[in-house]
């Protein structure tokens, strides 16, 4: 299928590149990803100024890096697949990057380098993308929830407690939100036994 010219995701294309993107983004579409990655590196290589270009290769990687957990279920005794998973959201992240450096409002980009970030383990990172993407995005409770659960594994309970009731401020039915609040309520108030100047 023709793309328009005026199509954002051809945004940096120069002649040469159109006619590229217009089937790497058809490769995508029928799930044909070598064939994509092919004409994307193609596209990347022209002249790295096609944001899209970077972004649909990045979210490819991706992609392949949750197939790989799919198959291998979080093996953590599979170096080679560790490996992997980890190259695989190195480059996405890298890419993801180059995107945003190229169209630094692509606040879809933001959320994914967030994700990436945390799949990395990179949670300063991570944070930083996650608040980026809240300050155009203030109504998304599943953001607020999952900032929530870093701020939990890092024991920081009182901030994970504010977030996951900012969570149930836009979704007040949600039951995760609720019983992951009253685990905080709990944490934090043996916390504040614990160190009473807090």
């Amino acid at each position: 299928m023709k793309i328009e010219k005026s199509d954002s995701r051809l945004l940096g294309c120069n002649h040469e590149q159109i006619e590229l993107m217009q089937k790497a983004i058809d490769a995508d579409e029928n799930n044909d990803l070598s064939k994509a990655i092919i004409l994307l590196k193609k596209v990347i290589a022209i002249r790295p100024s096609v944001p899209y270009a970077f972004g649909l290769l990045a979210s490819i990687y991706i992609d392949e890096a949750k197939l790989l957990d799919k198959k291998f279920n979080y093996e953590k005794e599979n170096k080679r697949y560790i490996r992997r998973r980890r190259k695989l959201y190195r480059t996405a992240l890298f890419l993801l990057e180059k995107a945003l450096d190229l169209k630094s409002d692509w606040i879809g980009a933001v959320l994914v380098s967030a994700r990436a970030c945390e799949q990395l383990g990179l949670l300063n990172r991570a944070l930083r993308y996650y608040d980026l993407y809240l300050a155009t995005n203030p109504k998304r409770a599943d953001i607020y929830y999952d900032v929530g659960l870093i701020y939990e594994y890092r024991k920081n309970y009182h901030t994970a407690k504010a977030l996951y009731k900012k969570a149930l401020l836009f979704d007040n039915e949600n039951e995760v939100y609720r019983k992951r609040l009253k685990k905080m309520e709990i944490l934090s108030e043996h916390d504040t036994c614990r160190n009473p100047k807090r």
